[in-house]
């Protein structure tokens, strides 16, 4: 059986001729015929946890775990400090700590007084708690189809002002923010709340102002997988002191409100995970220009590659690459892909085709509009694939190598078609 030289740990040579320890194998014939026996080695995890984080961990432990307490409006040490952080770090007014972003959008949903019957528009391409907090409260969730330049929602297709939908949850996908100023304004003229999914794109900035700030509601995430992270969490935020009130409620039993109350939920984060939260806040702005520059950086490993299209970048925002999402241009865009990405695999190579399936096909959508769903099912069935920024911390040995293994796999795929 043949043996395999991974690359990344050192430069292995195309004839063969030097060859990690342990290794032993024949000269090949040929450049081409060497890079069958080329893998990328085992790229380094991306971790940012660390001497801040375990110090704030410590003071937490000598504090009750937990400082909220049932029909009071206080929170502990932590929770209300990573809350103040967190507002002066956005510009916010407030900032409601929770235990997972998918609890925030619930709590944004109830705040946003969204129940039975009301209709709710989504991205069809998203993660499924964009839409299953509205629907969980008895709405009528319509999936929009996505543009195929930035996968953000394509609302402007479906003028608001003949259709009533009571809220719009927008997701910045994959650290590109949506067109979010004028959504915004379309939404105060119609009266629609706009919650803005922001797990994907801290930082991000949309005509310097940041993402998930601009909505009416905005929701951030901490989960293990994303820029910065406390394991599970997130932050619900607000400008409005109405619906900051109505947060609080939600993640905390609904008893704050002795009159007219509304229903409320144990979403509440606890001191240590707020004191991870903390540290992780303060080095944020430089952990995001990390996983910025990593981005360009595999952006790089497709120059020259004609029939690839790299992750565009909104004029006027700044993209944060939760993912680097790119495109196989052309026709029979999915054959290409596969042959592709199946190269890139053999090689080591950690890009997958796709994001996510639609969820119009996981939640049964029954959308009004013709040809609802065409870009979506286009990009994920034919063209997008994906490399996990937030993932991977690859060095510049590894790409390096990554580069090489990324042209000759383009190479390939070319003279096959």
């Amino acid at each position: 059986m043949d043996e395999v030289a991974e690359v990344g740990g050192r430069d292995v040579s195309l004839e063969g001729e030097d060859h990690p320890a342990g290794h032993h194998q024949k000269r090949p014939r040929s450049k081409q015929a060497a890079r069958r026996f080329v893998r990328l080695e085992r790229l380094p995890e991306f971790r940012t946890i660390g001497f801040g984080e375990l110090k704030n961990i410590k003071h937490a432990l000598k504090r009750p775990l937990s400082g909220y307490i049932g029909g009071k409006a206080q929170a502990g040490y932590w929770c209300t400090r990573l809350a103040d952080e967190w507002s002066d770090t956005f510009g916010c007014k407030y900032a409601v700590p929770c235990n997972s972003a998918t609890s925030g959008l619930l709590a944004a949903c109830m705040a946003a007084d969204i129940g039975e019957g009301d209709e709710v528009w989504v991205s069809d391409y998203t993660m499924s708690a964009s839409a299953t907090c509205a629907i969980m409260l008895g709405a009528r969730v319509e999936f929009i189809d996505i543009d195929p330049v930035y996968f953000s929602m394509a609302w402007l297709k479906h003028p608001l002002k003949q259709r009533g939908p009571k809220a719009i949850i927008v997701t910045n996908l994959f650290g590109c923010p949506a067109d979010l100023h004028k959504l915004r304004e379309a939404c105060d003229q119609s009266g629609i709340v706009l919650i803005e999914d922001n797990a994907q794109a801290p930082f991000a900035t949309c005509e310097g102002v940041y993402a998930g700030t601009i909505g009416h509601i905005g929701v951030f995430s901490l989960n293990v997988h994303k820029h910065i992270q406390c394991g599970e969490g997130g932050v619900i935020v607000t400008d409005d002191a109405a619906i900051a009130h109505r947060l609080d409620c939600a993640i905390n039993h609904g008893e704050l409100m002795r009159t007219n109350p509304h229903l409320g939920l144990n979403l509440r984060m606890t001191e240590p995970i707020a004191a991870i939260a903390s540290a992780q806040l303060k080095r944020g702005s430089s952990i995001v220009q990390s996983r910025i520059n990593l981005a360009h950086q595999i952006t790089s490993c497709f120059e020259g590659i004609d029939w690839i299209e790299p992750p565009a970048v909104r004029p006027g925002c700044e993209h944060v690459y939760y993912l680097w999402a790119g495109k196989i241009k052309g026709e029979q865009p999915s054959q290409c892909r596969d042959d592709f990405l199946a190269r890139l695999e053999g090689r080591g190579v950690p890009f997958r085709k796709g994001y996510s399936p639609p969820l119009h096909r996981i939640l049964g959508g029954s959308s009004d509009f013709s040809n609802a769903y065409s870009v979506t099912n286009e990009m994920e069935d034919e063209r997008l694939f994906v490399f996990e920024i937030c993932a991977y911390d690859p060095k510049a040995h590894h790409l390096k190598a990554m580069k090489d293994l990324i042209q000759w796999s383009a190479e390939e795929t070319s003279h096959a078609d």
